[in-house]
């Protein structure tokens, strides 16, 4: 695995091939998996806009050659960036962690030929960050397979019986 400053679409598989694109016919070319622990995002700017560079750890594999690298930075195509951007906003939320799929779609009318897109290939767990260790906890068989917590029937208590005293029974 190949120790990068930082991950990105050209680091991981270069300039998309327009070959490649006008033969895919408007389905996605996937190029790179990319997954990882997002701890804050910094804002920068260069001649081709804004972007966000997210710190934390980052691991992502050329789809085309099975190629991995691994860094502590990462700066993701405007739409992958929304998605991960889009998660870290929550009230409450330190890390982020996610999976996606990042790959370019054939656009007729773009100047560069294609349009980024990606895809979650896993659920951010940004709302319950105990998820990740409740899993492993399951896995290890330390707690019982539960489910999520939505999943779960809550039992029902049952009401214990009512005592009755002599002077209740006598009144009857």
């Amino acid at each position: 695995m190949a120790m990068v400053r930082k991950i990105t679409a050209k680091v991981v598989c270069g300039k998309p091939d327009k070959k490649e694109i006008i033969n895919s016919e408007g389905e996605p070319l996937w190029l790179m998996a990319v997954y990882g622990r997002v701890t804050r995002a910094v804002e920068g700017e260069t001649d081709y806009g804004k972007f966000l560079k997210f710190k934390g750890t980052f691991e992502a594999v050329n789809l085309a050659t099975g190629e991995e690298f691994k860094s502590m930075n990462l700066i993701l195509p405007p739409i992958a960036e929304e998605l991960v951007e889009e998660a870290l906003a929550g009230e409450g939320v330190t890390t982020v962690d996610f999976a996606l799929n990042v790959g370019v779609r054939r656009d007729d009318d773009s100047i560069a030929g294609y349009q980024w897109v990606a895809e979650s290939v896993r659920a951010s767990d940004a709302g319950d960050p105990l998820s990740n260790l409740r899993q492993e906890l399951m896995d290890m068989k330390v707690i019982p397979l539960l489910g999520s917590p939505e999943e779960v029937e809550k039992p029902v208590r049952e009401k214990p019986p009512t005592k009755t005293t002599k002077t209740t029974a006598a009144r009857r």
